[in-house]
Parts: C-alpha cells; sequence; structure tokens
C-alpha cells in the first residue's frame, strides 16, 4: 500500500474511533418528552380539587393564537353558592416531584363538582443533523505545494469529531462547541 492510501486509511480509523467515543461520551441530548400518564382527581382539605388527568382528545379545543403551544386543556363543573350568581373558578398548573404537571381548580363563588385536565401530546422532535462534509485547499511547504483534500466532521450534543486528508497529510480533531 503507499503511502497516501496508508495515511488516508490510518486517518479515517482516527475519525471512526472518534465518532464512536463521542457518541458514547454525549450525554448532551434533551429529555424526551413523554406523553402524561392519567390520573384520578383529588378532593383536597379546603375543598379545591385537583382534576383528573386524561390523555383522550379534548371536546373543544378553544381558538388558539397563531404560534402559540397548547400545554393543557382545561373543562369544570361548577355547582354556584347562590342560584344565578356569577362564579369565579382559580386554576393552578403545578409541577409535582416526579415531573409531572397536575392542575388546581378551587372557587369561593362556587363548589367544583368535577373537572378534567386533558394533557396534550408533546410535540415532535426537530431533526438535528449532525454530519458536514467540506472541500479543502491546502498549501503545504511554505506555499511550495498546494493539493485539495477533503473533511468530514460529526456532531453529538456539544461534542465535534473531525478527520480531514489532503495531500500527503492528514488530521484528526476533537472539540466542543456551544
Amino acid at each position: 500500500m503507499s503511502k497516501p492510501g496508508i495515511v488516508i486509511s490510518v486517518t479515517t480509523l482516527a475519525f471512526l474511533a472518534g465518532v464512536a467515543a463521542g457518541a458514547m461520551l454525549s450525554n448532551h441530548s434533551k429529555k424526551n418528552a413523554t406523553m402524561e400518564a392519567p390520573a384520578p382527581a383529588v378532593i383536597q382539605g379546603d375543598g379545591s380539587r385537583i382534576l383528573e388527568r386524561s390523555t383522550a382528545p379534548p371536546p373543544k379545543l378553544p381558538m388558539i393564537p397563531h404560534h402559540a403551544k397548547v400545554e393543557r386543556v382545561e373543562t369544570l363543573e361548577v355547582l354556584p353558592n347562590t342560584p344565578g350568581s356569577p362564579v369565579s373558578v382559580e386554576l393552578a398548573l403545578i409541577e409535582q416531584p416526579d415531573g409531572t404537571r397536575r392542575v388546581v381548580a378551587s372557587s369561593e363563588d362556587g363548589k367544583i363538582i368535577g373537572g378534567i385536565d386533558y394533557a396534550m401530546p408533546p410535540p415532535p422532535k426537530q431533526r438535528e443533523y449532525h454530519w458536514q462534509v467540506t472541500a479543502l485547499r491546502v498549501a503545504e511547504a511554505q506555499g511550495l505545494h498546494q493539493s485539495w483534500g477533503a473533511s468530514v466532521a460529526y456532531t453529538r450534543g456539544p461534542w465535534v469529531i473531525q478527520g480531514s486528508a489532503w495531500g500527503t497529510g492528514a488530521a484528526v480533531g476533537v472539540g466542543v462547541r456551544w
């Protein structure tokens, strides 16, 4: 095998080893969004109610402003204290110790007799591009010799692994991006 062939083979193997090392070292991926499981309603001591959580689609979705993201839709059943009087309802979105969210509903003008918290499915993940290929024009030996080459880079999380080969030279690099 010729010297340039050996250089390119060694560069390729080193690059692949770097990609494997970067893939193993990278734990930078975002936490996967998952649909929250159904949960029963809970009546609290002050009469407020943690709403039942359902994964079923809500019966009617309100008009949503452009570019807004719906996280929850609530439906309530309220029994007024005084017939014919307006009823105000307070809703609080809480995060529980296990990372899930629940909605607490309360009213001073009536009694919350039911309600459902419809958890919406998480949005789909956007595709991340990991590979990059670049053409190189390299000047060697103080500009006396010029040659063409190529560079390939792989990105995973903050890690960047790059391999380059040109004329009779080669390079491998590992770095961090921010």
